[in-house]
C-alpha cells in the first residue's frame, strides 16, 4: 500500500514516463524470449534432421520424451513419489540429445 500511496504523489509526466518505461523494458524482454525461443527451435531441428530419418518421426520421439518428464512429475505429485525419479526421463532426453549432436 505504501508504493501505490508514493505513486499517486507522483506528478502525471512521472507516471506517464514510468509506464513508457516499463512497456518499453517488456517489449524488449518478448523480443528477447521470442528470438531465444526461435534458436532453440531452430537448434534442436538440425539435431533432428537426419537423412535416413523421417522428421515427424524424430520430432515425435522428442516429444515423448518431454511428456514423459511431465508425466513424471505428475506421478510424483499425486502419488508422493520420490523426487530423483524425474531425473531418469531428464537424463534420457540429455542423453538423446548429445546422441542427436554426436551424429
Amino acid at each position: 500500500m505504501k508504493l501505490i500511496n508514493k505513486i499517486r504523489e507522483l506528478p502525471g509526466l512521472a507516471i506517464v514516463l514510468i509506464l513508457i518505461v516499463t512497456v518499453y523494458i517488456a517489449v524488449k524482454v518478448i523480443r528477447l524470449s521470442i528470438y531465444l525461443g526461435y534458436r532453440l527451435l531452430m537448434s534442436i531441428e538440425n539435431l533432428l534432421r537426419l537423412s535416413w530419418a523421417n522428421p515427424f518421426v524424430m520430432w515425435g520421439i522428442f516429444g515423448i520424451f518431454i511428456g514423459s518428464i511431465f508425466g513424471v512429475i505428475v506421478a510424483v505429485k499425486r502419488y508422493k513419489l520420490s523426487k530423483k525419479l524425474v531425473f531418469y526421463p531428464l537424463a534420457i532426453v540429455i542423453a538423446f540429445i548429445i546422441i542427436m549432436a554426436a551424429v
